[in-house]
């Protein structure tokens, strides 16, 4: 559900890349198992 609404967020702004990504080599890691990624021009 959340992913879900992340994704209608950016379908209003094509421009904008965005992903999911692995944080497994963070210091975060024992917390959180993926970060947003997003780019924007």
């Amino acid at each position: 559900m959340v992913e879900k609404n992340i994704r209608n967020i950016f379908l209003e702004y094509p421009e904008v890349i965005y992903g999911f990504t692995s944080i497994a080599y963070s210091e975060y890691a024992s917390t959180y198992k993926s970060a947003l990624v997003f780019a924007v021009p």
